[in-house]
């Protein structure tokens, strides 16, 4: 009779190949000012009109990272359920 030892096995997760994407330095960077300014000015004008304005601004930028997040454990294996994280996101916000 063999006995098994489930502390002892060991098993090793194989790294994913990742592949690398050829852009310059210089075209990223531009990206990022230009999405900084376009995304960044109305953030400053309705967070300094606050109230719904700033509230509807923070509800946006919930929601995207969800999405974000949603598509980064697919990404990883995992099925997520969309629908159960904005509806908990959203209980939550209210």
């Amino acid at each position: 009779m063999q006995s098994l030892h489930l502390a002892n096995r060991t098993t090793k997760a194989q790294p994913r190949k990742m592949h690398r994407v050829k852009t310059s330095l210089r075209s990223n960077l531009q990206t990022r000012i230009i999405s900084a300014i376009a995304l960044g000015v109305p953030f400053l004008i309705l967070s300094y009109l606050g109230g719904w304005w700033f509230t509807a601004v923070i509800l946006i930028a919930v929601l995207i990272c969800a999405y974000e997040f949603h598509k980064l454990m697919q990404s990883a294996g995992y099925r997520p359920n969309l629908l159960v994280n904005v509806t908990a996101l959203l209980a939550v916000f209210v």
